[in-house]
């Protein structure tokens, strides 16, 4: 099973990103209010009766106080066996004798998990009682408002949040986001629930509600803040295509650059990259100063949409206008390189790792971090690895973890292995599973390039035993074991995994490819390969893999136009190693030839490049 290639774009993720900014925001609202649903915060040792602020505790019997505890104890066990219902039943019970905000929450969010909205609504309106400035319990009250029927009640509440906010952006952010989850379906429903729920769209049950809030909130149906938040919650409900019509109508009701870089970035976000450019460049003409930070963005997305537009000449004329600063020089940097002027890159490389050196001690600890981390990539991007570790090294707050594991990656392929594998060892220590998982896949990484594959597989045995239940880590194990030659656990690793998930297009392939590779099962392999297929008809390794089983069962014919599919989608010397291969089997050895004379140097490094070269003769 061949290896994924690293593509250095995708580390490339510091460039100034307008066009999916927005997209990527709605997708952070929806994750806190999922958050305050159904995350279970507050730890059962303070679920008491205490008398401290929102509380509103009664003075009860020594009786009802065991009773309470006795309660809360009955409650834990329900909760750790899985029977939601009787400890919400059992919560409700603890608010009859001592209403307390912290049971009403648990009980909110109980009733919130079992998608109980009636008792949702009942609760939430005794904890508002008792906090009455919990937001969260505020947004439990909307949700569960909107959801049973009273979506006056919950407008009200919308529109007099929305007219008190110092922020009006955050506040209709915030708004639109619950009317986005209220319309959603219910979490953890049955086949049949599903299939009731969608006869009645939740699209028409938002627009509504929006509509409603418009009206309370005094804005015309038709202004361009209604057209503009009406895109925003089509986005959040999905409807991207929906969310950009929207957004046009927003732009032609009221042109001005908040609006112009909306519609750009969703334009963009559809891959329809000549509409976006235009609107990105009508942003730029409706900033009246040309050297604000929003006019900087603009260039910045329209140079990345020219980029995109394969126009990197255009884009980096554009780039040049600015004045010289971290982001723009990144980006003058990059599409150098696509250029092929490597050495001017590198010029401003220096220029920007000097500015950064300069600035340093004038900038805040997150602008400094962040300018480090683009250093570290560019330096990596422009292969001056020792740069790129240092750099690395100076990373603090949130791209720490991260930047520890790039720095650890390059250490390993510049000869310090034993280091590197220290960096990752301390960066497992006490750190969350999916940093850990990133750490030990890392680490069996640089192992197998390493030629130590047997360690790179102990290393996975001892991972999955710590996190049984982690995917990704059986089936790096599964990787592993293929390398090192232990194809019956790597065989029982990816059927755990398609056990576990009959669609897994990876394992599927994975297992298939094995098969036909290293085994005579020719007939098995095609039929998981075929599945594979099934699920993922353009990925490419999937058709490498078809067409390398079908040239495996005699059928060299059919193989070939899958593999020529495969190389279009991924020139990856594996790929190429197999059309070669294919083709000079069926006598077509001008077109190998020509092949042969398209690869890059590196793919002579490639262990099955090289072994079909001695198959065919043709490195003689």
């Amino acid at each position: 099973m061949r290896k994924t290639e690293v593509n250095k774009h995708f580390i490339v993720d510091g460039y100034a990103q307008q066009i999916k900014q927005d997209s990527f925001l709605f997708a952070r609202v929806r994750c806190v209010l999922i958050g305050l649903l159904f995350v279970l915060v507050v730890p059962f040792g303070l679920l008491g009766c205490a008398t401290g602020p929102g509380n509103n505790a009664l003075e009860i019997s020594e009786q009802q106080q065991e009773q309470i505890v006795q309660r809360q104890q009955q409650a834990l066990q329900a909760e750790q066996i899985g029977d939601l219902s009787r400890a919400l039943a059992l919560y409700q019970e603890i608010l009859s004798i001592q209403p307390s905000a912290r049971i009403a929450e648990r009980a909110t969010r109980m009733a919130g998990r079992l998608n109980r909205w009636d008792e949702v609504r009942s609760t939430s309106a005794v904890w508002l009682q008792l906090e009455p400035r919990s937001g969260a319990a505020r947004q439990m009250k909307v949700m569960a408002d909107f959801r049973t029927g009273y979506s006056d009640d919950a407008v009200a509440v919308l529109a007099d949040e929305i007219e008190r906010a110092p922020d009006l952006r955050a506040a209709w952010q915030m708004a639109l986001g619950l009317i986005a989850l209220s319309a959603a379906p219910a979490q953890d429903t049955t086949a049949a629930e599903s299939a009731i729920q969608s006869q009645n769209p939740a699209r028409s049950d938002s627009s509504r509600w929006l509509d409603e809030l418009l009206d309370a909130t005094g804005n015309d149906q038709n202004s361009s803040l209604a057209w503009f938040q009406r895109s925003r919650l089509a986005l959040q409900m999905g409807e991207a295509e929906q969310a950009l019509r929207y957004a046009l109508r927003a732009n032609e009701a009221g042109a001005d650059y908040v609006n112009s870089m909306w519609a750009a970035s969703l334009a963009a976000q559809l891959q329809q990259y000549e509409q976006a450019e235009a609107l990105y460049a009508q942003a730029r003409e409706l900033e009246p100063d040309a050297d604000s930070e929003r006019a900087i963005q603009a260039v910045l997305a329209q140079s990345e949409v020219l980029n995109q537009l394969e126009r990197p000449d255009e884009s980096l004329a554009l780039l040049q206008t600015l004045p010289d600063s971290v982001d723009t020089l990144y980006g003058r940097a990059l599409i150098l390189l696509e250029l092929d002027q490597h050495e001017t890159a590198l010029t401003r490389w220096q220029q920007m790792a000097r500015m950064v050196e300069v600035q340093a001690l004038d900038d805040q600890q997150s602008d400094r971090d962040r300018a480090a981390w683009l250093v570290a990539v560019l330096a990596e991007v422009l292969e001056q690895d020792e740069q790129a570790i240092d750099w690395y090294g100076r990373v603090d707050g949130e791209r720490a973890s991260t930047a520890q594991l790039r720095r650890a990656g390059l250490m390993a392929r510049n000869g310090q292995l034993e280091v590197a594998r220290e960096v990752l060892s301390t960066l497992r220590a006490g750190a969350d599973p999916g940093l850990v998982e990133q750490a030990y896949l890392v680490e069996s990484e640089m192992l197998i390039e390493q030629d130590q594959p047997d360690v790179a597989l102990d290393l996975l045995i001892r991972a999955v035993s710590e996190q049984p239940a982690n995917t990704n880590l059986l089936y790096g194990r599964a990787m592993a074991a293929v390398q090192a030659d232990q194809l019956e656990l790597a065989e029982q690793d990816l059927r755990t995994i398609i056990q576990r998930d009959s669609e897994n297009a990876f394992a599927l392939n994975a297992l298939g490819y094995t098969l036909s590779d290293r085994t005579d099962r020719q007939q098995e392999a095609y039929r998981l390969i075929e599945r594979a297929l099934a699920l993922e008809p353009e990925n490419p390794a999937i058709l490498d893999s078809m067409g390398w089983v079908l040239f495996k069962l005699g059928q060299p014919e059919q193989a070939l136009p899958y593999l020529e599919r495969a190389v279009e989608g991924d020139f990856h010397p594996e790929i190429v190693a197999h059309l070669i291969e294919v083709l000079w089997t069926l006598e077509r050895q001008r077109e190998a030839q020509a092949w042969l004379a398209r690869v890059e140097p590196e793919f002579f490094d490639d262990a099955v490049f090289t072994d079909m070269l001695e198959r065919t003769g043709l490195g003689q």
